[in-house]
């Protein structure tokens, strides 16, 4: 009875507990009260940290996107290149203008003409890519100026002023352009993990170094594999018997395997790829267009490249040193070029030399070549310790320089020697290793 008649109370004083007039239960509510503000604030807080993460990234995405479609270049630049590119979309092939500058930072001068200009083709779709360099030295027209050497069409329009001039050269039409600046592209090579490239001759150049001072590159013979400050000196050095048309031959060494290690990094590593890209390369083409670009190569279980120099002799023409494109093996070479052939299949025996008048002025106006018989090349100071054609410029009679224009044997050994490229290893998509198409610079000079 006793046991019985205590249980109704303690079922009461447990109601009791949590009834509206009891303390426990005012206590209870606010502690729950207090929990519910705590979640709102932190979900809120959480929010915050989402929409500004998410802004900050929207901020940095814009930023890259700017470095990378602007750079320095002025609205007026940025829309002469709209105007003269014919954009087409990546299922088809197309072509790309590669233009290099040297813009050092302790020399202001370097960088005022394209010291590289490379055309690409382009076919995503079959997984080709062919390079075809222009030597900055071509006689060319220019509109308005007259005859000029190829890289002053970078001088007088900029970025569209050589894209104009490789079209009307090669008969084609450019889609994109990218220019880059060398010096900054240390950054990028060691962003991949530096490159694998084949050294034909042992590089010891401490004109061709960042700072000589600071790190002096010795690139020995052989196939080497180069960390960003190697690849520049690479990328930059003429001490060779061919000097500027072996430096030629070595950008686009670089670049093809820089295009070999952006393909086989993985796609996580992208957006640093990307970033060092910004810092060094100006171009056209959107983060979603080289994004795209790389996907379509990266689904191939390999990719082709190949590389050629057009098919050119040097000469002195009003006094001035030249290099005159052979337009009918040029016409010839673009032919395989444009069907996805090897360029460097082409025999330029075939196609000889036309004649062309050595004294003949240049007829230029403005600053043109004409201008450049006293002052040096296009108008611009000649430095005799700076020619770009090696010793052969001003100790041999080599490419016509000294009134002659037949190499000796030795001479001409040297110069297959120095402008026949290599083949490279390939990284395939997936990452293995493939045998890269042979490739040369079969090139008369």
């Amino acid at each position: 009875m006793g046991r019985d008649a205590q249980r109704p109370q303690r079922r009461r004083t447990s109601t009791r507990a949590y009834e509206r007039d009891s303390g426990r239960y005012g206590q209870t509510a606010r502690e729950r009260g207090r929990r519910k503000r705590v979640i709102i604030v932190a979900v809120s807080v959480l929010c915050l940290l989402f929409v500004g993460a998410s802004a900050a990234s929207a901020a940095y995405y814009f930023h890259i996107s700017d470095q990378l479609n602007r750079g320095d270049k002025s609205q007026e630049e940025l829309d002469a290149l709209n105007d003269v590119l014919e954009t087409t979309g990546f299922e088809d092939p197309f072509y790309l203008v590669l233009i290099g500058s040297d813009a050092r930072s302790d020399d202001p001068s370097m960088g005022a003409r394209s010291d590289t200009n490379i055309v690409v083709r382009v076919d995503a779709p079959e997984g080709k890519v062919t390079l075809v360099s222009i030597p900055r030295d071509t006689r060319i027209q220019i509109p308005g100026h007259g005859a000029n050497k190829f890289n002053a069409s970078y001088a007088f329009g900029g970025a569209a002023g050589v894209v104009k001039a490789a079209e009307e050269l090669l008969d084609i039409d450019i889609s994109h352009y990218a220019e880059v600046n060398f010096e900054s592209l240390i950054d990028l090579v060691d962003a991949v993990g530096g490159v694998d490239v084949e050294v034909e001759e042992m590089i010891d150049d401490p004109k061709a170094d960042l700072d000589a001072s600071q790190r002096h590159n010795v690139i020995e013979e052989g196939m080497q594999h180069l960390d960003g400050q190697e690849a520049l000196a690479f990328a930059r050095s003429r001490a060779f018997a061919a000097g500027d048309f072996t430096r030629s031959a070595h950008q686009r060494q670089l670049i093809e395997a820089i295009i070999q290690q952006v393909l086989a990094a993985p796609i996580t590593q992208m957006p640093t790829i990307i970033e060092k890209a910004s810092q060094s390369v100006t171009t056209d083409l959107s983060i979603s267009d080289i994004l795209q670009l790389a996907q379509l190569f990266k689904d191939k279980s390999e990719i082709t490249m190949y590389s050629a120099m057009l098919p050119s002799e040097t000469a002195m023409i009003g006094g001035v040193s030249y290099v005159i494109n052979n337009e009918a093996a040029t016409e010839a070479m673009m032919e395989l070029v444009k069907a996805g052939e090897d360029p460097a299949t082409l025999d330029v025996s075939e196609y000889p030399m036309p004649a062309y008048d050595s004294d003949e002025g240049a007829g230029a106006t403005g600053t043109s070549a004409g201008s450049a018989a006293s002052d040096g090349e296009d108008g611009y100071p000649y430095d005799p310790d700076d020619d770009p054609y090696g010793s052969y410029s001003s100790n041999s009679d080599l490419y016509g320089y000294g009134g002659a224009n037949t190499p000796s044997d030795d001479e001409n050994a040297a110069l297959d020697d120095a402008t026949s490229a290599p083949s490279h290893p390939s990284s395939s998509a997936s990452g293995s290793s493939s045998a890269l198409s042979s490739e040369s610079d079969r090139t008369l000079y």
